[in-house]
């Protein structure tokens, strides 16, 4: 691309950002005497305004929707999750399909806006692909035209560049390769998307990526018709030129740049940098794959013959990543980004990464773990055709090892990630051996692996960990139970014996030793029910988690975390109303619970029930210098801090 059109593109990105009443001037100032530019920009202005001619909605004439609402006789409204300037995106449930469903809808319905939906639904609907976005129906009312599409659980990929950050490039080609397939597709139904940008690209909370706002879309016999028209910032260079024709290679170039900027972190083309041509992506990080680069550089190549020929051709030259590329850091940029990707905050009441810590005073060898060594659960061996067990004791193993301070467990979403990253179903049952390969990809020193079964009327637990390189056992314990209600209390009582066993103090497993009926529930159903909401939840607590934590509860009313929990759920999911009944019965019953539990508790309490901000940060100082390693509780004194205006100390290392 050349300098003139770069900067042209840039002064139009700019001005788009006034308000209308400012442009005018604004593109005077910007383009100086300079009137070859200010006519470039004018033009592309004029396109840009011709395109979006009638379909903005007025604030005076936009509809307003309550949650409940049922709307065109088929959808009930439950919750707004996007909006821009050609309307709203809801969440609803289709009464017809009797499913969940995004529904798209644009107000003031003239003739250019009726023709864009169409056009998008009549395109979207002939390409058939799991990297892209379903679309269901269309319908119009007198003053909304609206179209019904998959619901995808998760956030676009703009929105994970601005909270995540720069993906490592394992994460870029997994992405990469989804999309390509999902432009493959609609290829060969002779589709040219035309305005693929991180913003049209959903992720949902497995990994898996959409191609959604098929809106500008044409077909490809009308390619040499199409009007100056795509996102500026994301615009091939012939879609900026009246003249050459668009092709497959047009979003072939938008790929290019979507991947770009999941590499470094920030748009290609910025106001900040106008330099030509584009710089590689490793002059801004390291540790970037070169074949990965070199891939997404002949995909920016300004010419399109220089292009990939297609999405199958780039999606074949992209390279196999399994390992981190040759001469990272023993900490590379991929095991510091995964968790901020998917995870977001981590409830480290569960979940961490395993490190003994520096006070336990063991000594070093193959039997026991060292400040420095993380430990892997896999998932119990469930021998007993019970499923009240799955998933259950795996969680309740986590709150009896992390009882202690210094005691963490690799966390389960991490493990996920590190599926996806091996080309595994993230959701893939981590038998040892599976956990085994998990650990050695991630250096992790011990593998710890439980198994229930049962003979007669008694339950045998056996809990043996082993060092995740060679194999060889470095401690095992058993337990049995005579009923199914006795198996937690037995399960802690195992835990317990094999913490001292890998080498902690008898003194830390004394001080940091709840059973776990107390810590917990003594109810298996109870915490069968809250093992369900902490997957459907993961690390963030969503709503899908809701019914879990209410049956949770139901099946034992002193479940103190469960109250707990539910209370987060709803603090965090802006209903902040409904938090606090359930975060002062957990505080309630604080007393039943362990240590770290109990400032989980307490923290909850404070922030959601009483808004005591000075009484939080006291306790997040004394939870910090209890649980050094635990990360929720350093998060949770960082929003207090905030919260009190106390910002530089918030951010100090």
């Amino acid at each position: 691309m050349s300098s003139f059109h770069q900067r042209a593109k840039d002064v139009f990105v700019a001005t788009l950002g006034r308000p209308a009443g400012e442009r005018a001037a604004f593109l005077a100032e910007a383009c100086g005497g300079d009137e070859a530019l200010r006519q470039e920009v004018e033009s592309l202005l004029q396109f840009h305004e011709d395109e979006g001619d009638g379909e903005a909605a007025g604030e005076s004439e936009w509809p307003s929707f309550a949650p409940g609402e049922v709307f065109a006789g088929r959808y009930r409204m439950i919750a707004q999750i996007g909006r821009g300037g050609m309307g709203d995106v809801w969440r609803a449930d289709d009464l017809v399909l009797d499913t969940s469903v995004a529904l798209k809808m644009i107000g003031a319905a003239g003739a250019g806006a009726r023709e864009r939906i169409l056009n998008e639904v009549r395109l979207a609907r002939q390409i058939t692909h799991p990297a892209v976005c379903r679309v269901f129906d269309v319908g119009e009312t007198d003053r909304v035209i609206f179209y019904s599409m998959e619901l995808v659980r998760g956030e676009d990929l703009a929105a994970l560049v601005q909270r995540a950050g720069r993906l490592p490039s394992e994460k870029v080609v997994a992405i990469a390769r989804q999309l390509c397939g999902g432009l493959a597709a609609a290829h060969a139904q002779g589709v040219l998307h035309r305005d693929l940008k991180p913003a049209n690209v959903l992720v949902d909370h497995d990994g898996q990526v959409r191609i959604t706002d098929f809106g500008i879309a044409i077909s490809r016999t009308d390619a040499d018709r199409h009007a100056l028209t795509g996102t500026p910032a994301y615009m091939a260079p012939e879609q900026r030129m009246p003249g050459p024709p668009v092709s497959e290679q047009t979003d072939v170039y938008a790929l290019g740049l979507v991947l770009f900027e999941l590499l470094v972190g920030h748009e290609a083309f910025s106001q900040a940098r106008q330099t030509s041509p584009l710089p590689k992506p490793s002059t801004f990080v390291q540790y970037i794959d070169p074949q990965l680069e070199r891939i997404v550089m002949q995909a920016l190549s300004p010419n399109q013959v220089h292009r990939p020929a297609s999405v199958v051709e780039m999606a074949a030259a992209l390279p196999d990543i399994t390992r981190p590329p040759t001469g990272a850091s023993p900490a590379p940029q991929g095991r510091t980004r995964v968790p901020a990707w998917v995870a977001g905050l981590v409830l480290a009441a569960f979940v961490g990464v395993l490190v003994v810590g520096s006070t336990w005073l063991a000594p070093t060898g193959a039997r026991t773990l060292s400040g420095q060594d993380t430990i892997m659960l896999a998932d119990f061996d469930n021998q007993t055709s019970e499923p009240v067990f799955d998933g259950t004791l795996k969680v309740a193993l986590a709150v009896a090892l992390e009882q202690s301070p210094f005691l963490k467990v690799f966390p389960d979403e991490r493990a996920r990630e590190t599926l996806r990253l091996m080309q595994r179903s993230p959701d893939e049952h981590l038998t040892r051996t599976i956990a085994r390969e998990v650990a050695r990809r991630e250096q992790l020193k011990a593998l710890l692996a439980g198994s229930i079964t049962k003979l007669g009327n008694t339950y045998v637990l056996t809990l043996e960990a082993s060092n995740a390189e060679t194999g060889d056992v470095m401690a095992r314990e058993q337990a049995e139970a005579t009923s199914k209600e006795g198996v937690l209390a037995a399960l802690g009582t195992a835990a317990s014996k094999l913490r001292g066993k890998l080498g902690e103090s008898l003194a830390s497993v004394q001080k940091f030793d709840v059973a776990l009926p107390r810590a917990t529930t003594s109810s298996i159903d109870a915490l069968h029910a809250y093992a369900l909401a902490l997957y459907e939840g993961r690390e963030v607590p969503r709503l899908e988690s809701l019914p879990h934590l209410k049956r949770a509860i139901e099946l034992d009313p002193t479940f103190a975390m469960a109250h707990a929990q539910l209370s987060a759920v709803y603090a965090n999911t802006g209903q902040s109303a409904l938090a606090p009944e359930f975060s002062r019965k957990a505080f309630e019953l604080r007393a039943r619970v362990s240590d770290r539990e109990r400032f989980f508790i307490s923290w909850r309490y404070y922030r959601d029930a009483l808004q005591a901000w000075d009484k939080a940060l006291d306790l997040a100082r004394s939870w910090t210098a209890t649980y050094p390693r635990e990360a929720f509780a350093f998060n949770s004194l960082g929003s207090a801090l905030v919260r009190l205006g106390q910002f530089e100390e918030s951010v100090a290392p």
